[in-house]
């Protein structure tokens, strides 16, 4: 036999919940379950006839009553929020609650339901404060690196360089001063090496840190890269357009730097491209980069951009305030967009 709504045990059923319940009416409280008392360590005369002061901060109280308000006016029908309240020990409670505009004994009063979520808030400003940490280490990670790569840079240039130079002058000299035909074989030999050398030292003095960057900004070099990147991988390569209107502060011109190279280096190794447009614009404070080649795609089956080369980029990113996206394009293809406010040095 079907048990009617008249015999079910509500009051039983509220007094049981593992739900805080609670009842406002006039402002004040009207009725508050056991455990409701129990989430905030009061006693049942602490909290009834009371108004919100009683569980919650002033002005956590204030955001609350309003809230009751709103409800009680017919403003809002029901509201699902978290708000902060004061356990009997002082330490802070946060509570998930539910509540809407009913009729307790005749007159409005807002009815609501209560969650302890304080170890969720706990857990996701944990989270938040390590994600922040995370950007502030990464940063400084970056900032450092770039110092050393400037460092490497300068010695390779300076030293090394400057030695190979000085090999190379002393191998012509050589040259110079002798007949046999057997001894000029081998010292042109050298000669070629030493160039050799001397062209590697300088590619990658110039992937370590390009002084172009320095001098003349971030569009000249982006466009030295594309040059040396088309005759290394003999992949077509356009750059839109010819001009930059803004000059980028030194720092950030960097890093937007290092995820053109870090997306142009992952099309040469992983596409398989024949062409590759890059564009750089600028416009309403907003500076736009766009990588798109003409390759195999990126999909969830033929993964393009290794996850640490994609975070650090992405961080790089998110650095500057700025969005990264990284999207297949049709026919085929991929393009990498960057997206970041400047301000003009």
């Amino acid at each position: 036999m079907q048990q009617s709504a008249a015999e079910v045990p509500f009051q039983w059923i509220v007094e049981q919940s593992l739900a805080g319940i609670y009842v406002i009416q006039d402002e004040v409280f009207a009725y508050v379950n056991p455990t409701f008392l129990r989430m905030l360590g009061k006693t049942e005369a602490a909290v009834v006839g009371h108004g919100i002061e009683a569980i919650a901060a002033p002005d956590e109280a204030r955001k609350i009553l309003d809230n009751v308000r709103r409800r009680i006016d017919g403003e809002i029908d029901q509201l699902r929020y978290v708000v902060a309240l004061t356990h009997e020990d002082g330490r802070g409670v946060f509570m998930e609650v539910d509540a809407a505009r009913m009729t307790y004994r005749g007159r409005p009063a807002v009815v609501g339901i209560g969650l302890d979520v304080t170890e969720q808030v706990r857990r996701s400003r944990e989270l938040e404060r390590s994600r922040a940490e995370l950007v502030e280490l990464t940063a400084y990670i970056n900032t450092v690196r770039e110092v050393q790569r400037a460092k490497f840079s300068r010695e390779l240039h300076d030293e090394l360089g400057g030695m190979l130079g000085s090999l190379k002058m002393d191998i012509t000299r050589l040259r110079r001063r002798t007949e046999l035909p057997e001894a000029r074989a081998i010292i042109d030999d050298m000669a070629v090496v030493t160039r050799e050398a001397i062209a590697t030292v300088r590619r990658i003095s110039d992937d370590l840190r390009p002084g172009v960057l320095d001098h003349l900004g971030l569009l000249e070099a982006i466009r030295g890269k594309l040059l040396t990147f088309q005759k290394r991988h003999d992949i077509a390569c356009v750059l839109e357009p010819d001009e930059l209107p803004v000059e980028l502060p030194q720092e950030q011109a960097t890093a937007i730097y290092r995820i053109f190279q870090a997306a142009l280096t992952n099309v040469g190794e992983h596409a398989g491209a024949t062409g590759v447009s890059v564009s750089l614009s600028y416009q309403d404070g907003m500076l736009s980069l766009s990588i798109e080649d003409n390759g195999v795609g990126i999909d969830a089956t033929t993964p393009r951009c290794g996850a640490m080369g994609l975070l650090g980029m992405s961080e790089r990113a998110r650095e500057m305030g700025g969005e990264l996206t990284v999207e297949p394009v049709s026919p085929r293809g991929t393009r990498v967009a960057l997206r970041v406010p400047v301000a003009s040095a």
